[in-house]
């Protein structure tokens, strides 16, 4: 007995020895070996996901991006239109004004040129108005004239006919005649 002491005690389960760890290792290795090519599909299978996964991410990304340019696509288009549109419009508006600049520069001249008549015919107004204002008075005086004449009052006769002189070019024809003999009937006799 003292030798299967021995031996069941030199073939302990650590030992390599052991009939039972010697059969449970080959069948240990093949199933450490599916473990493990188990855990490699397994994280191969999580890779191939986790790639779809940002593949798709990627194309849904791609998709909206396109979407998103396609829509500022259009509305740069349609703000060119109208940016188009505004600068006819102004192009447009800007001949109207250099119409209407024209327009306002002749009407202006026009305006000048009325002043300008209108300034000549209001001093020829005041001028016929002041000849007529004298002719008036040179008219008076020589009817006042005639009365002091006609009235033998030498000393009247003689102030009218000094007032009457400045006005004497307002006389014509038959006045100037009067006004003639008016003059040299005041003259003092000697």
């Amino acid at each position: 007995m003292s030798e299967d002491t021995k031996n069941s005690s030199a073939q302990t389960p650590d030992s390599p020895d052991s009939p039972d760890l010697t059969a449970a290792k080959p069948e240990s290795v093949p199933q450490e070996k599916r473990r493990q090519r188990a855990l490699v599909n397994y994280l191969a299978v999580m890779f191939v996901v986790a790639f779809l996964l940002v593949l798709l991410s990627f194309l849904i990304q791609l998709r909206d991006s396109r979407a998103t340019i396609s829509e500022l696509n259009q509305s740069s288009l349609s703000a060119l239109s109208n940016a188009q549109i505004l600068q006819a419009s102004n192009e447009q508006l800007t001949d109207e004004n250099a119409d209407l600049l024209g327009k306002n520069e002749t009407l202006s001249d026009a305006l000048d040129a009325l002043q300008t008549k209108q300034e000549a015919l209001t001093q020829l107004q005041e001028q016929t108005e002041q000849q007529l204002a004298d002719t008036i008075s040179a008219y008076e005086l020589l009817s006042k004239a005639q009365n002091a004449l006609g009235a033998g009052d030498m000393a009247t006769l003689t102030t009218v006919m000094t007032a009457l002189e400045p006005l004497q070019s307002q006389f014509t024809g038959e006045s100037a005649q009067q006004y003639a003999a008016l003059k040299q009937a005041a003259q003092p006799k000697n």
